[in-house]
């Protein structure tokens, strides 16, 4: 698909946000100031989406879900699952919840 930047990202500002972190249960413009909490600067952290599958039922709910890479200036990348969800309103998509998540083997999941 493409690469955007994360403050292109976040400013869709969606009304849930969970993210990896267990403290990431964030609202609307906390999810701007994610990267600079982990330290980074969001106009230099790309996302890009490479696998995304959308549905859409009726003409006024869709989600999407995909795989895609969180990306730093500096070369550090991560893959991150996302799942987003979207209301139409008033002939315009907006997202109203995204979760992205870094996978972990089921090994893991209990250690």
């Amino acid at each position: 698909m493409g690469s955007l930047r994360w403050a292109e990202f976040a400013a869709a500002a969606p009304e849930l946000f969970i993210g990896t972190d267990p403290g990431e249960w964030l609202t609307g413009p906390q999810v701007v100031g994610l990267m600079e909490q982990a330290g980074e600067d969001p106009a230099e952290v790309t996302v890009s989406i490479v696998d995304v599958a959308v549905h859409v039922e009726g003409d006024g709910v869709a989600w999407a879900s995909g795989r895609g890479l969180f990306r730093a200036a500096d070369g550090r990348e991560r893959p991150v699952r996302l799942s987003v969800v979207l209301v139409r309103e008033a002939g315009r998509w907006r997202v109203v919840h995204v979760h992205a998540s870094v996978g972990l083997p089921d090994s893991d999941l209990l250690a």
